[in-house]
């Protein structure tokens, strides 16, 4: 199809029904499935084309833009001496229906099918994935004639999401922050950000740690920062729920995983 630009390549697949499913995999609680023959894939720089054997009008065009997930996995097996490997790809249609699936076996990087697949996720993730850059706020309280100082026995401020579009995230615990906005500074965007959301000001003491985390639909960067409040009084406009919680307490919760590694790294206190 000359509207999805220049022809990458084309797999002939042998003409059977795609019927997976991959509830599980979206955490979803139903799914679609694709109930029609696909003879041909193309792929184009712009997206795919299936080619149906029940005819023209049975074809089907994708943008990148227009598939919900990508779904690429390679599986090597300690055992296989000579190097081979497994893939597996699953492309899902927004409204669910599993467009085209995948699973080949006895693979090495020349495969003809395996680049062929591995170029489908290149493309359908440049042009869909987002990646968010996101402060996070340590917050531990220390009162008049208190020293700043932190422990194993220093209670920080944990909070816990609402509902989110995210099954991985809805009700997880964070630190308190939010996005870095263009032009801002970290500094700059965690102040703002938590005087938004909470009415809180709190003094940035240092940088702790930063998290790069892939989830199943973005990539996160977070960067964590030791701060003070003077006291424990704020407003919870954004969160469900709030606990001061020491490092070792912190590991009851149920974290978003970018947070787990901030979790641990307040262990080693």
């Amino acid at each position: 199809m000359d509207t999805l630009g220049k022809l990458i390549g084309s797999y002939m697949t042998e003409n059977i029904p795609l019927m997976t499913s991959i509830a599980i995999r979206l955490g979803l609680a139903q799914h679609r499935l694709a109930r029609y023959y696909v003879q041909e894939l193309r792929v184009h720089e712009g997206g795919i084309y299936l080619i149906s054997r029940h005819g023209e009008k049975k074809n089907k065009m994708y943008r990148w833009k227009d598939i919900r997930r990508v779904w690429f996995e390679r599986f090597e097996t300690a055992k296989d001496e000579k190097g081979e490997f497994s893939f597996r790809i699953d492309i899902i249609a927004p409204n669910l229906d599993v467009i085209f699936s995948m699973t080949q076996n006895g693979c090495t990087p020349e495969t003809e099918d395996y680049q062929l697949m591995s170029k489908i996720y290149e493309l359908w993730h440049k042009e869909t994935w987002h990646h968010y850059h996101v402060v996070a706020a340590i917050i531990h309280v220390v009162k008049p004639g208190e020293k700043n100082i932190v422990s194993k026995d220093t209670r920080f401020l944990c909070t816990q999401k609402d509902q989110t579009r995210h099954h991985y995230t809805s009700f997880h615990w964070e630190f308190p922050g939010g996005k870095v906005e263009q032009g801002e500074t970290e500094e700059d965007a965690l102040v703002r950000e938590l005087k938004e959301e909470m009415n809180y000001e709190v003094t940035i003491d240092r940088h702790f740690i930063t998290v790069n985390h892939d989830y199943p639909d973005f990539a996160l960067t977070l960067s964590c920062y030791l701060c003070t409040g003077k006291d424990e009084k704020f407003t919870r406009r954004e969160h469900r729920d709030h606990r001061w919680l020491t490092p070792e307490e912190m590991k009851g919760l149920e974290w978003c995983d970018a947070d787990n590694a901030v979790i641990e790294l307040l262990n080693q206190l």
